[in-house]
């Protein structure tokens, strides 16, 4: 038996943007990643505070990742990050509502990994996700893969209809 992981890691902003995260900005992400504030949110959905990973939270009782901040010359910068287990679709969720509510013309996007200890069929992978205010764009391997050989596929089959075609 083999144990499986899947792993993230991002920065807000960009690593060597020149940008800086905003007092703001930390205090916002605190609010929407706090558990005892997800679980009353939940509870008492009148509360006045949008809570971006509500709906996620409630599904599986867990952020999904964990995130904290380091400081360089050009000031605070946020890292995202998953060890051995996060959801990049929390992630990405909380980052389309943090782009709308400080940077709508903005985006960003991060890649996962997952994996196993033991090498198993299908038991490697990853995506992508490509994030603006308004909307979430994924890529994952194995889909991308199943896609590329259908149109592989197809595409020889065309091939050698047209090929029986031009020699009847």
């Amino acid at each position: 038996m083999s144990n499986s992981y899947l792993s993230f890691a991002c920065d807000w902003p960009r690593h060597g943007s020149g940008d800086a995260a905003t007092k703001e900005e930390i205090d916002w992400l605190e609010n929407q990643t706090n558990e005892e504030l997800l679980y009353a949110f939940i509870e008492d959905s009148s509360n006045k505070e949008n809570m971006a990973l509500a709906d996620a939270f409630s599904q599986s009782d867990w952020v999904g990742f964990y995130w904290h901040v380091e400081e360089n010359e050009n000031g605070k910068f946020i890292i995202f990050k998953s060890e051995e287990s996060g959801s990049p679709e929390h992630l990405a969720i909380l980052i389309k509502a943090f782009l709308a509510k400080f940077h709508p013309d903005k985006s960003l996007g991060f890649s996962w990994a997952y994996y196993d200890d033991n090498i198993e069929l299908d038991g490697q992978g990853g995506g992508a996700a490509f994030i603006t205010a308004k909307e979430i764009k994924y890529v994952d391997a194995y889909n991308w893969i199943d896609n590329e050989i259908k149109q592989y596929r197809k595409d020889k089959k065309n091939e050698n209809d047209e090929n029986n075609s031009a020699s009847s």
